[in-house]
């Protein structure tokens, strides 16, 4: 993950959501996203975020930057690298 300045183009919240439900979520929302955009993703889950970054570490996309826990929470900011 690269620390870096931006703001994210587009944000999807799936706090509360377990598997499979919050990473079909995540990957349909991805898809949506045009080549270079930047998706904020919020999850509450320890389980849900591993696998999110784990998806990530796998596909062309980049994890800019992970923040920790803010109010349960954690954000994930990834960036999209190609259309699939």
């Amino acid at each position: 993950m690269k620390d870096v300045d931006f703001r994210p183009d587009f944000v999807l919240d799936i706090r509360n959501l377990d598997c499979p439900i919050s990473l079909l979520q995540f990957r349909k929302r991805l898809k949506e996203i045009p080549e270079g955009g930047v998706l904020e993703v919020v999850v509450n889950n320890d389980g849900v975020r591993n696998d999110l970054l784990t998806i990530v570490s796998r596909s062309a996309d980049e994890c800019l930057i992970g923040t920790g826990r803010e109010g349960g929470s954690y954000s994930l900011y990834i960036k999209k690298r190609r259309n699939n």
